[in-house]
């Protein structure tokens, strides 16, 4: 069982590019069909001599842009919900992304990311000495990777700070392979975030290679990622409700459709423990260094591509992106086993005994929205209740179909936004749940039980201290909001 265990969460690690000219990336033709309705579209919608006549135009590229965003519009005019959605994903990815050279007089170039004081503002580059300087010579650290470790800091214009240092055991590594491959995904991660810009996506400061390990400076994630949140582990001792499981899914998916819509990117490794929350517990997706382009070299996107390197974590691995065929469905199947994670609280391996990892469960036992009803987690307790009737069978019926073994079958991430919306929508218009138990602990003092007066924090409405703890509290111990009020809360 061990041995079965290690073989399914290896995590593969080989040399990735986002550079689509690369030679183990191989563009397949797109479908005849699917090309023919491209080009009747073009014929019968954009006629050049309707078009501006701006200098220096691209035309090719100014239809292929246009005809992305017209099949966007058409997914969600599909939906009632065509005004949220395009305001959630569309209208905050086409206010960011960034446009060929021939034709940026559509949207504006996007700001550059902010400056930090004390280094270089133009290529966004720290100094290793103020990196040292910020975390306190790497003193208090937040989690550590196969990558190295990461590190909790503040920099000079007081901004807090999460700094992953690459770390490289030179015994183990005498010849440098591994420090190249670590140095080559840092790249990648850096060409990505300093390109895309989008809230459910983490910021990237800068980086730094003047020292002697390389580093990545994020803007700190006070929430932890979905993985620790989900187990409970270190100082995160209480559960997440269901509201903001639902809203932490729901933000994943607008930040996987705008990569895939507006940047053709895929992600390769979409997993619990690379989705980071913020203070506000909204979720972000993080960790690009083995993200790829699912373009050519002329900028046009393949339905498919064949990679000679397969790379991320085995038990998230749709099946034909384990025979190296690469999509942008290749995330949405490691998205449908993270809604699932986030409805049952199970770790991915050996989620219950007899099953090897969650997908086996979700094949043999969980193979209805009847059936996930009795394995949802049972630590956010009755806020699950609202959802029951038809957010949670929703939410099963996506999953499902995300773990589609074929890959034409599979939808997009793109395809189930609607959906997506439509129960964020429902979820966000609820009353704050909160588990209805004498086994809730304050995350101060851990004081438990049924005599303890708990207290509600506003406005984020957590209910984690107790009125003791409570008094002089300016921020909240779970989200690191600043609160405005507190007052008792009855259960």
């Amino acid at each position: 069982m061990q041995h079965q265990r290690m073989q399914h969460h290896q995590h593969i690690d080989e040399p990735s590019s986002l550079d689509a000219a690369a030679p183990d990336f191989t563009i397949l033709p797109m479908p005849h069909q699917q090309l023919m309705h491209h080009q009747q579209y073009m014929s019968m919608h954009h006629h050049e001599q309707n078009m501006p006549h701006w200098p220096n135009i691209d035309m090719q590229h100014f239809q292929q842009n246009m005809l992305e965003r017209k099949v966007l519009e058409l997914t969600y005019a599909n939906s009632e919900l065509t005004l949220a959605v395009a305001t959630a994903v569309a209208a905050t990815a086409a206010a960011t992304a960034p446009r060929h050279q021939h034709h940026d007089f559509a949207t504006p170039a996007p700001p550059a990311p902010p400056s930090v004081r004390g280094n270089d503002s133009q290529s966004h580059t720290f100094r290793y000495d103020l990196l040292l300087e910020a975390t306190n010579k790497f003193h208090k650290r937040l989690g550590v990777g196969g990558f190295g470790s990461v590190f909790e800091g503040v920099i000079a214009s007081g901004t807090r700070v999460a700094v992953k240092r690459l770390e490289v055991d030179i015994e183990l590594d005498p010849a440098g392979v591994q420090r190249s491959r670590m140095i080559k995904q840092m790249q990648t991660e850096v060409q990505i975030l300093l390109t895309v810009q989008h809230p459910n996506i983490v910021q990237l400061l800068g980086s730094s290679t003047d020292g002697k390990e390389p580093c990545l400076v994020y803007a700190l994630m006070e929430g932890g990622s979905l993985q620790d949140r989900l187990a409970c582990s270190g100082v995160w001792k209480v559960a997440l409700t269901a509201k903001e499981r639902i809203l932490v899914l729901s933000d994943v998916a607008r930040g996987l459709a705008y990569l895939h819509t507006y940047h053709n990117i895929i992600h390769r490794d979409v997993k619990c423990a690379n989705i980071l929350l913020d203070r506000n517990c909204v979720g972000r997706l993080g960790d690009f260094g083995i993200a790829k382009s699912a373009t050519d070299a002329g900028g046009v996107m393949a339905t498919h591509v064949q990679t000679g390197h397969v790379v991320g974590t085995h038990v998230y691995m749709s099946p034909e992106y384990k025979n190296g065929e690469l999509s942008t469905k290749v995330d949405a199947y490691a998205f449908g086993l993270v809604v699932l994670e986030a409805l049952t609280g199970y770790s991915i391996l050996t989620p219950v005994p007899g099953y090897i990892n969650l997908l086996c469960l979700f094949e043999e036992e969980l193979d209805s929205a009847d059936k996930l009803l009795a394995h949802l987690d049972k630590r956010a307790s009755t806020s699950w209740d609202p959802h029951k009737a038809q957010r949670v069978p929703t939410l099963h019926s996506i999953a499902e179909r995300c773990l589609e073994h074929r890959r034409k079958r599979r939808p997009n991430i793109v395809d189930v936004i609607p959906e997506l919306e439509a129960v964020r929508q429902e979820t966000e218009a609820l009353a704050p749940q909160y588990p209805e138990t004498d086994n809730r602990e304050c995350v101060v003092c851990f004081e438990t039980g049924s005599d303890v007066a708990w207290m509600m924090l506003r406005p984020c409405g957590h209910v984690c201290v107790c009125s003791t703890c409570c008094k002089g509290l300016h921020t909240c111990p779970l989200c690191r909001q600043a609160v405005s009020e507190s007052f008792p809360a009855f259960f």
